[in-house]
C-alpha cells in the first residue's frame, strides 16, 4: 500500500515535469517568433 502511494506520487510528479517542459517549449518558440 506504501508502494502504491510513492508509485501515485512519482507518476503525478512526472506528469508535472511533463507540464512544465511544454509550457517551456511553448516559451521559447514565443521568443524564436520576436
Amino acid at each position: 500500500r506504501k508502494s502504491e502511494g510513492e508509485h501515485e506520487s512519482s507518476r503525478r510528479l512526472k506528469t508535472q515535469f511533463l507540464i512544465e517542459m511544454e509550457g517551456f517549449d511553448t516559451g521559447s518558440e514565443q521568443i524564436l517568433l520576436i
